[in-house]
């Protein structure tokens, strides 16, 4: 994936992408403003002036990344590097391949040979997998650039990250092969290593400076616990001891994202770059003007189709550019505060909505401005998720211990839940039932309203009844 790319360019998430806070708006004299003149704040990056360059990569690498003698990104490395040299059809198994076969269960060596056969020839690549999952340090994805831009134009907008499909494929590799059982008994340490090898990637990423690398997180840790679910669903932990022990795994291992905004400001200082780039003088300090070379490129790495945008784009003046910055702060401030005071509730206002407006009066924010409610949203459905599995976890523990399942989730120790009962769409307990075959827990998912349990897997159902319900266990395919 691309960081700091144009909308849409690695945005698969929906289309589409604030109003000002900042007071009056710019006057004639403000592009000979120092860098500072609008900065959204102390932790985001300067704004630029048009004159005399920034340079953002610079402060990308001091501010957004683990320095380099502490990054547990080295050691994935050569598992990385494993992956991407790896011959096809290496990684075969339940999830990495395009044949779907349903919920997770465990599968027979002599059932599979395929599978068997990447099983043996992928234990290497599994354990650095694990070792780098162990690495209690910080992560971040080094810096890399795309060939393809000279070194004097160095922006945010050609740093390229590692191959991020890698950390998934071996995701999954790990936990289809934790299913791997010659006797249909799937060993429950076998099982907890898996779930806290991918747990520990998943939080590694979840640190990641870019938005990108929170969401590979988010399709990671949402699998493992997905399996997780599953594996209590099937017995592969049989006694209270194995349930006791793999559910303090999981609150080990399996924690909330301490700093649920902390992409934003990545975003917003490639928005900056990618402007001072358009609008780079052809000399040091002298007059901005929009570089149309320049601009012909960013057009050709966009999804931007329409040819009245497109010259719009070719008309843009510095006084656009200058508008657009003051839209980007304001914009990101927002965003910002938005994430900070909701989490993990609604957002008051719809990003999206916002960006729209914005868009409708400059051309260039229009392009640059991302689409990211939809992104919010799955930020919010793991960490339902997380807290979810974890709840269920000590209701079977509860039924292991006494004989029953628990009347309501008060009855559940009150230090084993008190931070996982509610649910982020509510802002009420998770709905939990009893039933005649067993117990119930779910999200009342993005309607906020509980429908009594009727299952939506996407957690919407286009105005029908849709919850999300995590237990029992519901295939995810």
């Amino acid at each position: 994936g691309q960081a700091g790319a144009p909308a849409g360019s690695w945005d698969d998430f929906a289309p589409g992408g604030f109003e000002s806070e900042l007071g009056a708006g710019w006057n004639g004299s403000d592009l000979d403003a120092g860098g500072d003149a609008l900065a959204v704040g102390s932790d985001f990056a300067p704004t630029p002036d048009l004159r005399n360059k920034v340079d953002y990569v610079a402060w990308y690498e001091q501010n957004c990344l683990v320095p380099d003698d502490q990054n547990a990104y080295h050691s994935y490395a050569a598992m990385l590097d494993g992956v991407q040299n790896r011959p096809d059809g290496l990684l075969s198994d339940r999830y990495n391949d395009r044949t779907e076969y349903g919920p997770p269960e465990p599968w027979n060596p002599a059932d599979y040979p395929t599978w068997e056969a990447s099983y043996q020839a992928t234990q290497g690549l599994i354990q650095q997998f694990r070792e780098g999952s162990q690495d209690p340090r910080g992560y971040s994805s080094p810096v890399i650039f795309s060939d393809e831009w000279p070194e004097s134009e160095r922006t945010l907008i050609a740093y390229l990250l590692p191959s991020l499909a890698g950390f998934r494929a071996v995701t999954k590799a790990t936990l289809s092969q934790a299913w791997r059982s010659e006797d249909g008994t799937v060993p429950p340490q076998q099982m907890r290593d898996a779930l806290q090898t991918c747990l520990g990637n998943a939080v590694h990423l979840q640190g990641g400076a870019t938005l990108i690398e929170r969401l590979v997180s988010i399709a990671e840790r949402s699998l493992t616990e997905e399996n997780a679910r599953w594996a209590l669903h099937r017995g592969v932990f049989p006694s209270a001891g194995e349930i006791e022990t793999t559910f303090n795994l999981l609150r080990e291992r399996d924690t909330a994202d301490p700093d649920p905004a902390g992409w934003v400001k990545s975003e917003h200082a490639c928005a900056m770059d990618l402007t001072q780039y358009l609008f780079e003088p052809t000399e040091p300090g002298g007059q901005p003007q929009l570089r149309p070379d320049r601009l012909e490129k960013i057009i050709g790495m966009t999804i931007t189709e329409n040819d009245e945008t497109k010259q719009k784009l070719r008309n843009l003046t510095a006084e656009d550019a200058k508008d657009a910055i003051q839209h980007y702060n304001t914009y990101y401030a927002k965003l910002d505060s938005l994430v900070k005071n909701s989490w993990p509730g609604a957002l008051p206002e719809n990003p999206d909505v916002l960006a729209e407006q914005i868009n409708d009066k400059n051309a260039l924010a229009g392009m640059i401005l991302p689409s990211l409610n939809r992104a919010y949203e799955l930020m919010r459905r793991t960490e339902a998720q997380r807290r979810a599995t974890q709840v269920i976890y000590s209701v079977e523990l509860f039924r292991a211990r006494h004989g029953r399942y628990p009347g309501s989730l008060n009855e559940l120790p009150y230090e084993e839940v008190q931070d996982l009962r509610t649910d982020p769409f509510s802002g009420q307990d998770f709905a939990y039932r009893v039933t005649d075959t067993g117990a119930m827990l779910y999200s009342v998912a993005s309607d906020g309203r509980d429908d009594g349990g009727v299952h939506a897997r996407t957690w919407e159902d286009g105005g029908k009844p849709a919850d999300h319900v995590f237990w029992p266990p519901q295939p995810s395919r």
